[in-house]
């Protein structure tokens, strides 16, 4: 593998999905992919990764596109239940970054994969999708991997976020997952 992915687990204690940057040797894991148990590395000699014990998925050695898309829209369920995200866009005229205001997570919110809603009469399926209290969108979200074309959408809030962003080269600052959406503004100062 060229490079080390940075891909998460299901913590057993809590059932939910853990990335390695919120992993803790206190805790055991199972594999998202196959359910089997699986092993904390911590990188005190290298990198930080999560581990089969004696098994045939081969999860974290050669993950499928499918699985690395699957990872990444758990890791922003995640971040978005944790408060721990900061989404951009570009303006298109300065290039400068114009930060999204995502509401932050409350107890009665939730965030769900694979989301279907009708949109204009049609029935549309999102990643993930960010709802209140009462299921009203706050905002949506597509992954984009390298198989997928570009998802044209006129329903907004949505995002397109693209999958290496999350399971390559995360970009984490004041530990907070910063994110872009491939879609562009123009920004106060040059409107």
């Amino acid at each position: 593998m060229p490079m080390e992915l940075i891909l998460g687990a299901i913590n057993k204690t809590t059932n939910k999905y853990d990335n390695l940057k919120f992993a803790s040797k206190q805790y055991k894991y199972k594999c998202v992919s196959c359910g089997i148990d699986i092993t904390y590395r911590d990188g005190a000699k290298n990198f930080p990764c999560f581990v089969h014990k004696r098994t045939g998925c081969l999860y974290y050695k050669n993950p499928t596109i499918q699985q690395l898309k699957k990872d990444s829209m758990m890791l922003l369920q995640s971040v978005i239940e944790k408060n721990k995200i900061q989404l951009y866009k570009k303006c298109s005229r300065c290039n400068v970054d114009c930060e999204i205001f995502i509401p932050d997570y409350q107890n009665n919110y939730s965030v769900v994969l694979d989301y279907n809603f009708i949109h204009n009469g049609q029935n549309i399926t999102v990643d993930i999708a960010y709802l209140d209290g009462n299921n009203k969108i706050l905002c949506l979200f597509n992954i984009l991997t390298n198989n997928d074309l570009d998802r044209e959408t006129d329903y907004e809030p949505c995002y397109n976020i693209q999958a290496g962003e999350l399971f390559l080269m995360p970009i984490w600052k004041n530990d907070k997952l910063q994110l872009y959406s491939d879609k562009q503004v123009i920004c106060n100062n040059c409107n």
